[in-house]
């Protein structure tokens, strides 16, 4: 299942072998193939603010995915099929690191959860088609997941993994789909305390 976390170096034939508790699967080969079409998907955050900030400040955070192959493609919503978001909050001094999900009841809803996207399921799930050309955007804020309570500098990373299917069922990557995107950005926050209010005599 999945198959996000292989990261293979280029195009070749790998052997892939599985272990789990001291026991190996056989090794099988695994044929890695390039293809352009990944480059014509381009899907990212893009945090709408950055640097110095004062904590409490709103920070929109959107999620965009732009179809520039020649051909349809869908993928989940966000929160459909398991499919999240994760957050990691790094502080350098005093050090601190939190990682977590966007909440999910912010996130679409789907009372069908199938092993994997493919297009007999498609049209049970909340999904997004986009034509060639086609452009998406989900609008987060940071402030949903997480709040700055104190000043320091901060990395903020939102990230999720697109399950793509690419053209149609009998087009020519009805075998390769699901094709995984990754979505990631990270940002620097230098964040200062909350300006007090200024009072009257």
């Amino acid at each position: 299942m999945g198959g996000s976390g292989i990261q293979p170096q280029g195009a070749g034939t790998y052997l892939l072998q599985l272990e789990c508790s001291g026991r190996q699967t056989e090794r099988v080969p695994l044929i890695v193939a390039a293809d352009d079409v990944l480059h014509d998907i381009d899907a990212t955050f893009e945090f709408e603010k950055s640097g110095s900030i004062i904590a409490g400040d709103n920070v929109p955070v959107v999620l965009r995915v732009t179809n520039n192959s020649r051909f349809p493609i869908r993928f989940p919503q966000r929160g459909a099929m398991a499919e999240g978001i994760s957050i990691s909050v790094r502080r350098d001094s005093p050090a601190y690191r939190s990682d977590f999900f966007y909440p999910w009841d912010k996130l679409a809803q789907s009372t069908v959860i199938p092993l994997t996207f493919t297009w007999d399921v498609a049209d049970m799930l909340p999904s997004i088609t986009l034509s060639p050309g086609g452009h998406f955007e989900q609008k987060l804020t940071l402030e949903d997941v997480y709040q700055f309570e104190e000043p320091g500098t901060y990395s903020i990373t939102f990230a999720t993994v697109l399950s793509v299917l690419l053209g149609d069922k009998r087009g020519p990557y009805a075998d390769f789909s699901p094709l995984r995107i990754v979505a990631e950005d990270t940002q620097t926050f230098v964040v200062s305390g909350r300006t007090a209010p200024v009072t009257g005599h």
